[in-house]
């Protein structure tokens, strides 16, 4: 969860957090209605602001800053105007609002420039700033720096805060082990010094390395204790972050039912403080509680509840930018605006005269008309009824096709394969309906990187009621039983297919799926697969390899045994992984299927090239081939090249 990374920088370089930790809204309400001088009056009012930041009330902490600024700008007080200037920036990273953060940091800056350890400060909070809009780059060099800086002025607090968040960048890019190393060196430090605040992000930020480590027992202790600080400090901002890392871990330890409590704990928090970013993340997870409790409808709607924050989310965020860059050319045009208006509000004047005048005239005609129209409605009527109906009812099931569909996509991973896990990829998706039988799958640890491409039976909504059961069932083989192995994960699924859909009887429906899962060392680049019916292929050095899959569809056969292979990657390989959609399309001359030697033989001509272009090779190809005919299935070409 990236946002968390800012609420780490608060406390850890935040002068004012000791002083404010134990008061309350009475008190600061009561001194800034007392009369003192206005240095005194700026620096209690960024007390208030701490403590409304300490809340979660992100926008009255940004105007409580606001006001601090003011005050100290009156009295010309540089001090508390850089303060201040730092709040607003923290502020303004939580409210989502990047370009008014950025302006508000450089501001402190310009008051700060003799002043190495608030410049410290500074360059720490622009690093977290970069690391929310994803600028990875500039965010390491802002905390790296730092860390160094740190230990030249003699600032633990500061190093430990440095540490935090390159830590952080560690975690989100799946390097646990050097994640661990610098949360352990944060929380040492911050035990040497006592500072019992800071402690608690840092025990959270352990405990959750530990637990994607594997050592989930270890995890859950270490989050246990920082659940327990941030009680005793009265640091409710956390609890609801520590709640979901708790429950993640005890997810992983099948200890369903505490999972499930810490979850609807958390959610009614973050629901009090309308914590729209982390309420999304409480309700995906908890997707997942409710499933492995039996729970199918419980988890579709907090499936339901996720799609719907998140969409929130996003425009949330739209609006913002959308209010930055109003703001930015507003004022130059209000002036104009004000004399066009008194202009324009003359002429109005005397056009609403003469309007009035024809509307009356236009009112009187369409009374007629109206009454007319009663009289034809009449003869009509019930035709029209039994149209709107039929057309109501059509509408309903359009909508409910629309929702599947984007909680389809909301499932999907973004894409297949991420830059620095393969050399060059792309991802050929083309579903014959609205939702699609077809679909990909991606699960990452340190080692390795799981994918599969997956033909789930039928299509249109009943491959993606299908294709939702088998993606299930894929994220609970890799991350709840921890397997790594591809036949036996096959072998796993195929069971749980004729079990949960009761395909016991031999001369009954079958219902399952067509897959490719190939398990690719990131290190010895080493891939080893297994399928069913699904098609895999090498090319290397313009050489086809087509490998060996079992003939019949995972959940058919009980006592079915996936074979599994391996291969030794070498630079420039490509691997296709591919569904029967594209050779089985109809089309070109006589309207024949497409065939998968015409299939094979285009990848081996295109396997060269860079894969953009390769995309949009197998794109210009189908639809010229399909030209008017009717797409039969869906579609899933993916590539990738080591």
């Amino acid at each position: 969860m990236r946002i968390l990374i800012c609420y780490l920088v608060v406390w850890s370089i935040c002068p004012l957090c000791a002083q404010t930790q134990n008061d309350s809204l009475a008190f600061y309400v009561s001194r800034l209605q007392q009369p003192v001088p206005a240095h005194q009056k700026a620096e209690i009012a960024l007390r208030y602001s701490h403590f409304l930041f300490d809340q979660g009330d992100y926008t009255k902490s940004a105007g409580a800053a606001q006001k601090a600024l003011e005050m100290a700008a009156s009295s010309q007080d540089t001090v508390n105007m850089g303060e201040a200037n730092i709040r607003l920036g923290e502020a303004y990273s939580r409210l989502m609002k990047s370009d008014k953060a950025l302006a508000s940091f450089i501001r402190a800056e310009v008051l700060f420039t003799k002043d190495p350890y608030r410049l410290l400060r500074i360059q720490l909070l622009k690093g977290a700033l970069f690391h929310l809009n994803g600028d990875e780059e500039h965010s390491m060099q802002n905390f790296q720096a730092g860390a160094r800086k740190a230990l030249e002025i003699n600032a633990p607090l500061l190093e430990a805060t440095a540490l935090n968040h390159i830590g952080e960048y560690y975690y989100e890019t799946a390097r646990f082990d050097s994640a661990r190393v610098c949360y352990e060196k944060s929380v040492a430090i911050y035990e040497g010094l006592n500072a019992r605040r800071l402690l608690v992000d840092g025990y959270m930020c352990l405990g959750k390395t530990y637990t994607r480590l594997g050592l989930e027992r270890k995890g859950k202790v270490t989050l246990e204790k920082s659940l327990s600080l941030a009680r005793e400090v009265k640091k409710e901002n956390a609890v609801t972050t520590i709640y979901y890392y708790l429950a993640e871990t005890e997810l992983r330890l099948n200890e369903n039912k505490d999972a499930l409590g810490h979850l609807e704990t958390a959610i009614a928090l973050a629901g009090s403080k309308s914590d729209v970013y982390l309420l999304s993340y409480l309700y995906r997870l908890k997707t997942l509680a409710d499933s492995s409790l039996g729970k199918p409808l419980v988890a579709l709607a907090d499936l339901q509840q996720f799609v719907a924050l998140r969409d929130s989310l996003q425009s949330r965020e739209l609006y913002n930018r959308m209010a930055e860059m109003q703001a930015k050319f507003g004022l130059e045009k209000k002036d104009n605006e004000i004399n066009l208006l008194h202009k324009d509000q003359a002429l109005a004047d005397e056009k609403f005269r003469r309007q009035t005048v024809v509307t009356r005239l236009v009112v009187a005609g369409l009374s007629l008309l109206f009454i007319l129209s009663i009289f034809l409605y009449r003869n009509f009527y019930a035709k029209r009824k039994a149209y709107r109906l039929l057309e109501i009812q059509n509408k309903k099931v359009e909508d409910s096709i629309l929702y599947a569909k984007r909680i389809q996509e909301a499932i999907l991973p973004d894409r297949l394969f991420l830059p620095g896990e393969v050399n060059d990829s792309f991802l050929f998706y083309l579903p014959k309906d609205v939702v699609s039988g077809d679909f990909y799958w991606r699960y990452a640890t340190r080692q390795y990187l799981f994918f599969a491409v997956v033909d789930c039976t039928g299509h249109g909504v009943p491959g993606a009621m299908m294709s939702m059961l088998s993606y299930d069932l894929l994220e609970y083989a890799l991350k709840e039983k921890c397997m790594t192995e591809p036949g036996q994960i096959l072998g796993v699924i195929n069971a749980s297919i004729i079990e949960k859909l009761y395909q016991t009887n031999p001369d009954g429906a079958k219902d399952g799926m067509d897959i490719t899962f190939c398990r690719l060392d990131l290190e010895t680049r080493e891939l080893c697969y297994a399928g069913a019916k699904n098609g895999l292929i090498l090319i290397s050095d313009g050489v086809l390899t087509s490998f060996p899959l079992n003939k019949h569809s995972v959940g058919y056969q009980l006592d079915e045994v996936f074979s599994q292979g391996s291969v030794q990657l070498k630079p420039d390989d490509a691997i296709y992984l591919f569904t029967d959609g594209y050779a089985d399309q109809k089309g070109g001359p006589g309207n024949s299927k497409y065939l998968p030697i015409r299939f094979r033989k285009l990848l081996t001509e295109i396997a060269a090239s860079p894969c953009a272009q390769q995309h949009e090779r197998l794109s210009k190809e189908f639809f010229a081939w399909k030209a008017n005919t009717t797409q039969r299935d869906d579609i899933l070409v993916a590539c990738f090249k080591n």
